[in-house]
C-alpha cells in the first residue's frame, strides 16, 4: 500500500471515529497523519484540532462530574467515588497538581491544537473561538493559572474582534456567543485576578 493510500485510510478511520464520538482513536489517527510527509489540508486540520479539543473536555468533565461527588457526598458514598476516581487514572492524574503524565499531556495538546489553530483558522472560526475558550477554562479550572488563562482569552478575543467589521458569516450568532462568553471570562477572571491581589 502507498502513502497516499495509507493516508486515505487513517483519513477515513479517524472520520469514522469522530462520527462515534471515539476522540481518542480521532486523535491516534491523525497523529500519524501529521508525521507523514505532507501537509495537512483544511479538513485533516480541523479533525486534529477537533480531536485535540474534545479528548481533553471529555477528561475534563469526568473530572469535574467525580469532583462534585466527592465534594456533597459522606460516609460510605465518598468511600465509593473515591475509589472509583482512583480506578481511572486519568481522572486522579489531572487532580494531582504536580507534573504528572495527564496535565503535561493536557498542556501539550493544547498549545499544539491553539498553534494549528492559528496557522489554518481565522479568528472567527468556530472551532478556533471553541478551542481558544477551553484552553483558557483549562488554565483558570484546572491549573489554577489565572493570568494565563486571561493571556490566551484576550489573545483570541482580539484576534476574533480584528475580523468581524464588515464580515459576512453562515454561524454569525454562534460567533458572536462565544465572543461575548470570551469578553466575560476576561473581565471575570480579571475581577477575581484583583481580588486576590489585594
Amino acid at each position: 500500500m502507498v502513502d497516499t493510500e495509507i493516508r486515505t485510510a487513517y483519513v477515513y478511520k479517524a472520520k469514522l471515529a469522530e462520527q462515534s464520538l471515539r476522540f481518542d482513536d480521532v486523535l491516534s489517527a491523525m497523529m500519524f497523519v501529521s508525521e507523514m510527509n505532507q501537509s495537512l489540508t483544511y479538513e485533516e486540520r480541523n479533525l486534529l484540532s477537533t480531536s485535540y479539543k474534545k479528548s481533553i473536555e471529555t477528561r475534563l468533565f469526568s473530572y469535574k462530574v467525580v469532583q462534585q461527588v466527592e465534594d456533597t457526598e459522606h460516609g460510605e458514598f465518598l468511600d465509593i467515588a473515591k475509589d472509583y476516581r482512583e480506578s481511572y487514572r486519568y481522572i486522579a492524574e489531572i487532580k494531582d497538581k504536580n507534573k504528572t503524565e495527564t496535565i503535561e499531556l493536557a498542556i501539550v495538546s493544547y498549545a499544539d491544537a491553539i498553534d494549528i489553530a492559528r496557522t489554518a483558522l481565522t479568528g472567527m472560526n468556530l472551532i478556533r473561538l471553541e478551542l481558544a475558550l477551553s484552553y483558557s477554562m483549562f488554565y483558570h479550572d484546572i491549573m489554577n493559572d489565572i493570568d494565563r488563562a486571561i493571556e490566551i482569552a484576550s489573545s483570541e478575543f482580539h484576534c476574533a474582534i480584528v475580523e468581524l467589521d464588515g464580515t459576512e458569516h453562515d454561524t454569525i450568532d454562534a460567533i458572536f456567543q462565544l465572543i461575548r462568553v470570551l469578553k466575560d471570562k476576561i473581565d471575570l477572571w480579571t475581577e477575581e485576578n484583583n481580588a486576590d491581589s489585594r
